[in-house]
């Protein structure tokens, strides 16, 4: 019943992110060398440097879209979809304009180069 989940819940999807994201490796190798070499690669030294980041204005627009997203499903995570009840919190003109946003959002950041959907590469 609490808004923020507490330190052990913060733990308990932690622990469910990292072992998703780490399996995920296994199904994306070509094979379980690649997995091994590419799971070594993440635990060397190197993951210790701090990364040198060349483009700012992306970074913060990928934050942001994530913190957004995070916090839509975390304030509709009793429903069983996220935006199940947003006609009941939101009102209708905001609501609106935060459709089309999403829909300008989508157009604006879509590609016209054609790519393969990642299942069909299996």
């Amino acid at each position: 019943g609490k808004f923020l989940p507490g330190i052990k819940e913060i733990l308990m999807i932690s622990v469910t992110f990292a072992m998703t994201v780490f399996a995920w490796i296994f199904f994306r190798a070509e094979n379980l060398n690649h997995a091994f070499i590419y799971i070594k690669g993440i635990f060397s030294a190197s993951v210790l440097q701090i990364p040198t980041l060349t483009d700012y204005y992306g970074a913060i627009l990928t934050g942001l879209f994530i913190l957004i997203l995070l916090t839509v499903e975390w304030t509709g995570r009793r429903n069983d979809f996220a935006l199940e009840n947003i006609h009941v919190k939101i009102n209708r003109p905001i609501r609106w304009s935060l459709y089309a946003l999403t829909v300008f959002v989508i157009f604006m950041y879509s590609s016209t180069e054609q790519t393969e959907f990642i299942y069909f590469q299996f």
